[in-house]
């Protein structure tokens, strides 16, 4: 999960992306970070039908770019 944050942010500081895209990755990353603290805020927020969404959504705003 590391990795994928840091491509993220890598992402996010580097690359010009549109707003919902860079709102869906700053969603992400947070819950990534979330997750690696073992917050339980973040167990409402993650089920697997949002998990599923978030990542539809993120595939096809980068197939536009």
């Amino acid at each position: 999960m590391q990795i994928i944050a840091s491509a993220i942010s890598q992402l996010l500081t580097k690359e010009r992306v549109n707003k919902p895209v860079k709102i869906t990755l700053e969603r992400i990353l947070k819950f990534i970070k979330n997750k690696e603290k073992g917050s339980k805020k973040v167990e409402p927020y993650a089920t697997q039908a949002e998990v599923s969404t978030l990542q539809r959504e993120l595939k096809q705003d980068l197939a536009k770019l």
